[in-house]
């Protein structure tokens, strides 16, 4: 189960990111986003038939994706109150903050959630 969560989870990322940057961005504000997904969904195929190599790369993935998310939450949420009038908290900004939290629940899981070998 932990590992079609994190597939749709990589998916949401990576989707998200190009509806927000479509034609707009440059691709050094959004590469890290496709990094995180890539790494998400390398590692849940690969725990499929787990090793420790394999679960490291599952537990450092999700660890990845805790790092990208969370400068993106005080980036945009924390620092918003920084900025002053008219940054207001936003969709953008309730998207993240809920990444955040299931990026860091995926995290745990894959620490403690066992896997079977095949």
């Amino acid at each position: 189960m932990l590992r079609i969560a994190t597939v749709a989870f990589a998916l949401i990322i990576m989707g998200g990111e190009v509806l927000r940057s479509w034609g707009e961005r440059s691709v050094i504000f959004w590469i890290d986003d496709f990094m995180v997904g890539i790494a998400l969904i390398v590692g849940a195929l690969l725990v499929a038939k787990p090793t420790p190599a394999r679960r490291a790369l599952f537990t450092g993935a999700w660890g990845f994706s805790v790092g990208v998310i969370y400068i993106s939450f005080f980036d945009k949420v924390i620092g918003a109150q920084f900025a002053g009038p008219g940054a207001e908290f936003n969709r953008l900004n309730v998207f993240v903050t809920i990444s955040l939290l299931l990026a860091v629940a995926g995290f745990v899981g894959s620490l403690v959630v066992p896997f079977e070998k095949t």
